[in-house]
């Protein structure tokens, strides 16, 4: 129990601790530091622009590497288009040396343009893989997703990522097959338009995976 003579001198320890808050400065919310002041949470969400990140990222690596050993930019970029989504089974099956369902039309033309011009260099077939195969999905899918913050956002916008240079090449092969009759492939529209689908699926897994990945790594 609290004795009379207690109340008093608690008192005026109150009234003194309230003198001094008192005059303390208050600081305006402009001049608090930046470290002080509450950090805003990101919302995640499906960002559109993370898919024109991704794709252009993805085809800039293949167009690099194709001006490298084709050395020719309109060549280079038509083979980094059409190709972009086959690179990983064609690649694949050579690293391996088993048929995984790869067209053979689309087989001889990355070998043609890009995979024996490199073999030139490296020798190596593994680094193609990486580097090719490999980099420029991974690279495609993890920006992808960590602007979108999200797994499941990343994993969409890699999925669209694929989608859309799918589209792409299908364009070449329905509406432009004389540019790739140019390159010495003889185009049968349906037929190429399944042997490119069948040749195309573990880019869109790359991307896929990869844009979850980095979705996990930025999620707030």
């Amino acid at each position: 129990m609290i004795s009379e003579e207690e109340f008093p001198e608690s008192f005026e320890e109150l009234e003194r601790e309230l003198e001094e808050i008192e005059k303390g400065e208050i600081i305006p919310p402009e001049e608090i530091p930046k470290k002080m002041r509450p950090k805003v949470p990101v919302e995640a969400k499906f960002r559109v622009s993370s898919v024109f990140v991704g794709f252009v990222v993805a085809i800039a690596v293949l167009l690099g590497v194709n001006f490298y050993v084709i050395n020719d930019i309109g060549r280079a970029s038509i083979v980094s288009l059409f190709l972009g989504p086959v690179y990983p089974n064609i690649l694949l099956e050579s690293l391996t040396g088993f048929s995984i369902g790869s067209y053979t039309p689309l087989v001889d033309l990355a070998k043609e343009n890009t995979i024996d011009p490199f073999m030139n260099v490296y020798e190596n077939i593994t680094i193609i893989f990486v580097i090719i195969g490999l980099l420029p999905y991974l690279l495609a899918g993890i920006i992808a997703g960590a602007i979108n913050r999200d797994p499941i956002y990343g994993l969409t916008a890699g999925f669209v990522i694929w989608l859309l240079n799918f589209i792409i090449g299908a364009i070449f092969i329905v509406a432009l097959p004389n540019i790739l009759e140019s390159m010495e492939v003889s185009v049968n529209v349906g037929e190429m338009l399944l042997g490119y689908f069948q040749t195309c699926y573990l880019s869109a897994v790359f991307l896929v995976v990869f844009g979850a990945l980095g979705g996990a790594t930025r999620k707030p």
